[in-house]
């Protein structure tokens, strides 16, 4: 345990001092939620149930733009890039056990998002005064699950991946997709009726419509409960199946 968290805490670091990963991470959902609440404000709105512009996009953000880029982009490529630099080697011949080392990605990856969310809702909360979840019991596990679904998937492309610009093609090619059409930037009632089928093929859609039903109250979505976890058992079986250190 005192290794992995040494690890943690060495890899928080190293990642924080990496300046797009970090901006993109921390600031990037910030500096969204502050142009476009410039730009629509967060006045009741009919069609988003008398909540405002802002109030329906913090949970979206959260989905898309911390918790899907950690888990899709910064995850599978620093792994990657540790494989191409011989960096998981040696760690596998290290006392460490491989699954210290692999927890450790996961636990700084939660940590930032658990950080960015915490500066999305603290701008959202000081600027535009969005409503605050009203659940956080029920909150806390779904966040984790959404996690859980989109790390899983990072981990089987970092399984797959020979190179590390394979893997940032490959997580580019899964992430802007899912960002864009899963409702997580744009609202869902907004895009065309055949992407929002389409969306539903997405992970990402279900991660949107999980937190947002518990955000405004509206229960556990079972749909979105039983795809995110089937999500995250497949791929995290398949990750242990063809999951590479060298």
């Amino acid at each position: 345990m005192k290794g992995l968290l040494s690890l943690t805490w060495i890899d928080l670091k190293l990642s924080l001092r990496n300046f797009v990963a970090t901006f993109f991470t921390l600031a990037f959902p910030v500096l969204m939620i502050l142009l476009f609440g410039s730009m629509y404000g967060n006045a009741p709105i009919p069609d988003f149930g008398g909540y405002g512009a802002m109030d329906v996009s913090i949970p979206g953000y959260i989905a898309a733009l911390l918790i899907g880029s950690t888990g899709l982009m910064s995850l599978p490529i620093e792994l990657v890039s540790r494989r191409q630099r011989g960096v998981l080697r040696r760690f596998r011949a290290s006392p460490l056990s491989p699954a210290s080392v692999l927890c450790a990605q996961l636990l700084v990856n939660l940590a930032l998002c658990l950080l960015g969310s915490a500066l999305l809702l603290l701008a959202g909360t000081l600027v535009w005064r969005v409503r605050l979840p009203t659940n956080i019991l029920a909150l806390a596990p779904a966040f984790l699950l959404c996690c859980a679904s989109q790390f899983s998937l990072g981990f089987l492309v970092a399984s797959f991946a020979r190179s590390a610009k394979t893997a940032f093609a490959v997580s580019m090619a899964i992430f802007y997709p899912m960002m864009f059409l899963s409702g997580g930037t744009l609202p869902m009632q907004f895009l065309p009726k055949a992407i929002q089928d389409a969306s539903r093929f997405f992970s990402m859609t279900w991660c949107v419509t999980l937190l947002k039903d518990i955000w405004f109250g509206r229960g556990w979505n079972p749909v979105a409960l039983l795809v995110l976890a089937g999500t995250s058992l497949l791929c995290a079986l398949l990750s242990v199946l063809f999951f590479k250190w060298e």
